[in-house]
């Protein structure tokens, strides 16, 4: 076993006397003293005056009881033992030492433990690059994968998600693309006008589709001023087609319930920091600038109803078609300082208060009379006389003008169908929701995240 050093106790016995209690006395008066109940430390096996001691902090227990119970679980009485178990006395000091062998005995416990995690650690990053590593490998095999949609077959659902590089290739092509519109009644451009006119022009043209659900022509030009080189000449020549220049839209994102108005550059800061997608493509390298833009557009407060202990606040955020791909996969949620926040998209389509149609403001409009975006009468709106009735039908002047059969909503309602379908024109021109689109239609992505 372990050494131990002789106790430093005031009351350990040397000799047959207590230290203390013969303190300054002479060998006959230490006779007197009576130290024959004694304990014994287990470990370092020292005695010690237990009994009638003249410091009563030393005292185990009470003289008339010490004999019948503490005397024989010290001295391991047979019967004592097979009757009550085993009682062992500890001094200070050898109490101190156990309780330091325990300490450091946990201690190297608690170290072996830090020193398995540790290793645990760098085996979980060395395979976390190996498989980034093989990620890369994959997206850079994968960018052969691409969206071919031949003239007049151009129905064929795609199976395969676009990666990274795929995005931004979208994206590009939407840069370089003229579409040229179907006539009123159904007639397509003819090939061979539409091969003329491209050659005409001098323009590159990389290749020609047909659009699956509205049958115009798209031509997907090798740079952007092929595309407004040829625009400019389909104008000249076919003045009766609608020509228009495609241009790629960032998606809008609202994020709802943020629980103060944060300043801009603080609702960044807390996107790239703590969402792991977006972090780690804007620290990656190879991504395009192009695939990084995010821009904080406003900070609004919103209505909370009666008796709310905050008052919430929205965001609403432009961002790339793949930083909105990432926060799809988070669940289009965004975690924010001490919370998660959802996130919706935003469609932003303007409304003329004057006349109620989509696509321009009041201040830019050219009609005489104001019509009501309640009761589609001729008044303004703020000044309905029916708009207070709860009982009121309201009736939507938009759907009225186009026959639709539902009108039973006012101008501005997110039911209307012409608003819906305004909406849908804007998801048009947005990579991620043409992708999207064609996810819901049944096709399984297979993208791997960045």
């Amino acid at each position: 076993g372990e050494e131990r050093g002789k106790s430093t106790a005031r009351n350990l016995l040397i000799d047959g006397y207590c230290a203390l209690c013969s303190e300054g006395l002479e060998q006959e008066e230490q006779e007197v003293i009576d130290c024959s109940e004694i304990v014994q430390c287990y470990f370092c096996k020292d005695s010690f005056h237990a009994i009638n001691c003249k410091d009563d902090s030393c005292n185990v227990s009470a003289t008339s009881v010490f004999k019948n119970q503490l005397s024989p679980a010290v001295n391991n009485t047979s019967s004592y033992e097979r009757r009550f178990g085993r009682f062992l006395f500890m001094c200070d000091d050898c109490v101190t030492l156990e309780e330091k062998k325990r300490a450091s005995a946990t201690a190297d416990r608690v170290q072996l433990l830090d020193a398995k995690f540790d290793s645990f650690k760098q085996d979980y990053r060395r395979e976390i690059s190996e498989l980034k590593n093989l990620l890369k490998q994959h997206l850079s095999s994968d960018n052969t994968v691409a969206e071919e949609t031949k003239l007049g077959n151009s129905d064929s659902p795609t199976t395969v998600k676009p990666s990274k590089e795929l995005w931004s290739q979208r994206v590009q092509n939407l840069k370089h693309m003229v579409t040229i519109k179907t006539k009123a009644n159904g007639t397509p451009l003819s090939p061979l006008v539409l091969e003329k006119t491209c050659i005409d022009s001098g323009a590159s043209v990389v290749k020609t589709f047909a659009l699956p659900k509205s049958k115009d022509t798209g031509i997907l030009c090798n740079s952007r001023k092929d595309a407004e080189v040829l625009m400019e000449k389909f104008e000249e020549t076919l003045p009766s087609n609608e020509v228009e220049l495609v241009t790629a839209r960032k998606p809008e994102i609202n994020v709802v319930g943020l629980t103060r108005e944060y300043s801009s550059s603080e609702l960044t800061e807390m996107i790239k920091k703590q969402n792991d997608g977006i972090s780690n493509l804007l620290e990656d390298n190879t991504a395009l600038l192009d695939d990084k833009f995010m821009k904080v557009i406003s900070i609004t407060k919103v209505k909370s109803y009666k008796g709310a202990q905050q008052t919430p606040y929205k965001a609403t955020i432009r961002v790339s078609n793949l930083i909105r791909d990432l926060i799809h996969k988070q669940g289009d949620r965004l975690y924010l300082g001490l919370q998660t926040c959802k996130v919706y998209d935003a469609f932003f389509v303007p409304r003329c208060y004057k006349c109620q149609e989509f696509g321009h403001h009041s201040k830019n409009c050219s009609r005489d009379r104001s019509i009501c975006g309640f009761c589609a009468q001729e008044h303004e709106t703020k000044s309905c006389t029916i708009k207070s009735d709860s009982t009121a039908t309201p009736t939507c002047i938009n759907c009225r003008n186009c026959g639709k059969k539902e009108t039973n909503h006012y101008a501005g309602s997110f039911v209307c169908p012409i608003l819906i379908a305004k909406q849908n024109e804007l998801k048009k021109r947005i990579p991620f929701h043409q992708c999207q689109k064609r996810e819901n239609k049944g096709s399984k992505p297979q993208m791997l995240s960045t």
